[in-house]
């Protein structure tokens, strides 16, 4: 997903608001990322912030422990989903 940017929509807003509402607990930013996320149907974060451990449907990657779990995510064609670099 390097190079890849999605906008924030009100629907998506709206979702983590709901989120906060019934009880997720993270900071707005984190339910925001997480309301884009199921947008998207995405289900895995890389990041270092432990907050995402306890949003369900949120499984979070630590980047420090990439070697653990680098290569099950990989496409067996090894197609990470990342743009296209420039030519």
């Amino acid at each position: 997903m390097l190079g890849r940017t999605e906008p924030i929509y009100a629907e998506d807003a709206r979702l983590a608001a709901e989120l906060a509402n019934a009880g997720v607990r993270g900071s707005t930013r984190d339910l925001i990322h997480v309301a884009v996320m199921r947008r998207l149907g995405i289900a895995h974060v890389v990041s270092a912030d432990r907050d995402f451990d306890g949003i369900p449907g949120v499984t979070r990657l630590d980047p420090m422990d990439v070697d653990e779990w680098r290569d099950s995510l990989l496409a067996p064609d090894g197609d990470n989903g990342a743009a296209p670099s420039p030519r």
